[in-house]
Formats: C-alpha cells, sequence, structure tokens
C-alpha cells in the first residue's frame, strides 16, 4: 500500500493540471490550493490485486483512503491507519518527499502516462518488483486550503485497544 501511495500522489499532481504540458506546470498548480480525485489501481502482472479511493493533496500533505485504510501525512510524518483492525503504522514521510522532489523523472518514465477528458492514466513498474499497477486517477478538484491538522493523525486520542507502531 505504501508503493500504492507513492505512485498516486504524482499522478495526482499531473492530473489537476490538466494541459498538455502537465509535467511543467506541476510546481505552480498546487500552490495555495487543495486538490481531491477518486483513483483506482490494478496489478497488470502477476497476482491481481485492485484498489479504488479518494486521495486529497496540499502541498506535501496528503490524506488517501481505500480498500479500509486511511494514509495520512504532514509532509513530515506518515500514519497509516487501520479503524477496522485498530491499528496506526507511524514513520517518517521521506519515500513520498524524494518523489515529489524529483517529480519530472518520475513522470517521464511513467511511458503510456495519458490525460484524456479528465481521466489521467498510467503505468508504474517498480524497480525491482515482479509486478506493475495500471492507475487511473478522475473526479480531479481544487479547493481552498484547508487546516493543516487534517492532514495529522493524534494517536494520543485511541484507547488501548489500539496497536501502534511507531518507527520514527
Amino acid at each position: 500500500m505504501k508503493r500504492i501511495v507513492s505512485i498516486l500522489i504524482p499522478l495526482l499532481f499531473c492530473a489537476s493540471a490538466g494541459a498538455q504540458d502537465f509535467i511543467g506546470e506541476l510546481a505552480t498548480l498546487v500552490k495555495g490550493a487543495k486538490v481531491t480525485c477518486d483513483y483506482t489501481y490494478q496489478t497488470v502482472s502477476g497476482t491481481i490485486f485492485t484498489g479504488k479511493g479518494s486521495a486529497v493533496l496540499q502541498g506535501d500533505c496528503y490524506l488517501i483512503k481505500g480498500n479500509g485504510l486511511e494514509i495520512l501525512s504532514d509532509g513530515k510524518t506518515r500514519w497509516t491507519v487501520d479503524p477496522i483492525g485498530k491499528e496506526v503504522y507511524v514513520e517518517g514521510a521521506t519515500a513520498f518527499n524524494k518523489i515529489i522532489a524529483d517529480i519530472d523523472s518520475f513522470l517521464r518514465g511513467i511511458p503510456d502516462l495519458k490525460y484524456e477528458n479528465g481521466v489521467l492514466t498510467g503505468t508504474v513498474q517498480f524497480p525491482g518488483e515482479d509486478f506493475a499497477l495500471f492507475c487511473t486517477i478522475k473526479n480531479v478538484r481544487r479547493d481552498s486550503p484547508s487546516s493543516p491538522g487534517e492532514f495529522v493523525f493524534d494517536t494520543s486520542a485511541l484507547d488501548k485497544s489500539w496497536v501502534i507502531t511507531d518507527l520514527r
């Protein structure tokens, strides 16, 4: 799921640009804005798995909901929350920040990246992995910025039935 997040966030940047030269417009697109969308993904080889959900992006912060999980990041920390299993996995957000820092190279490495009729699609293959994911981003909306608190998960409010794994 962490790798899927790393794919979806850069694709969300692209989908919201809505222009032929969307890669060049990435830096200015989300300044002062919040971008939301719906997504789907499916493996294209090996064991088949699929997923769908929604995503919110604001600067280097994000909130992704899908397949029973919620993944939040304030740009420094990432919380992966399983509300049904009452588990929270906390870690640094460095993997996402590296992708955003070199978004141009990441996107140019997606050979079938396409934007048509408000839908962005592309297949991503991870180095060293035997599977690729075909992703679709649609229903992209640009909204007013929200409070940074939307992208933080407060573990101190949880009761003792929750399992919190903090790897920071």
